[in-house]
C-alpha cells in the first residue's frame, strides 16, 4: 500500500471507532490480527489478542467498563506514524 492508502485506511478506522462502528472496524483488520495493550493489574482489556473475534471483544469489554467523554484521533498532517 502507498502512504496515501495507509493514512486513508488510518483515518477511516478513526473514524469508525468514533462513530462506535466496531464491526466496519473490525472488518478493515486482517483475520489474524495480534492486538496488543501493555498488561496492567486489574485492567480486564490489557494484555494480547490473537485475531479479529478477540479484538471484537477487546471493544466490548472497553465499552462495558469506560465511557469515552471525547476522542480525537491524531492528525494525519502532523506527521503521526503508525
Amino acid at each position: 500500500m502507498s502512504e496515501h492508502e495507509n493514512r486513508q485506511l488510518v483515518e477511516q478506522a478513526y473514524a469508525n471507532f468514533k462513530a462506535g462502528d466496531i464491526p466496519t472496524l473490525l472488518q478493515s483488520m486482517s483475520e489474524d490480527i495480534t492486538w496488543q495493550l501493555p498488561e496492567v493489574e486489574n485492567v480486564p482489556f490489557a494484555g494480547k489478542r490473537q485475531g479479529r473475534g478477540a479484538v471484537g471483544e477487546f471493544f466490548s469489554t472497553l465499552a462495558s467498563l469506560q465511557d469515552a467523554r471525547s476522542f480525537e484521533p491524531p492528525r494525519m498532517d502532523q506527521g503521526a506514524s503508525f
